[in-house]
């Protein structure tokens, strides 16, 4: 896939702290309309921490997410509409007890967050600036 953010934006990005990742995930997330995901025949793509837990993987744009991807032919960028992400996949995910792993990299860190969390802070980003 060929990237359309610059190179120098995107390793910018990539070496933010997590907490600055996330508050990047959301701005770009909600001026672009969209949560990008992985995804494969069984489902969203899910990432695991130390001690078992599981969350569901989000990125702000494809490139991000594609480059957590691993090579794996199987697993496909998917993006979903934040209307979608906000109506479904959110009240999906908190009756299922499903985390919100947001802007994992290769290194494992990510900001996990509740999915009502992630919904507040989406939801107040897009009431303030839109």
């Amino acid at each position: 896939m060929k990237r359309t953010i610059p190179d120098r934006e995107y390793s910018a990005v990539m070496a933010l702290s997590g907490p600055k990742r996330y508050e990047y995930a959301i701005k770009k997330i909600v001026d672009h309309g969209r949560v990008w995901t992985l995804a494969d025949a069984s489902g969203l793509l899910m990432v695991g921490d130390d001690e078992g837990r599981r969350s569901v993987a989000v990125w702000p744009r494809e490139e991000f997410a594609s480059g957590f991807r691993d090579r794996d032919p199987a697993i496909e960028p998917e993006a979903l509409s934040l209307t979608n992400w906000l109506r479904k996949t959110t009240p999906f995910l908190i009756r299922v007890g499903t985390s919100v792993a947001v802007f994992p990299t290769m290194r494992g860190n990510a900001v996990v967050v509740t999915p009502e969390r992630f919904r507040d802070d989406l939801t107040q980003y897009r009431d303030l600036y839109y």
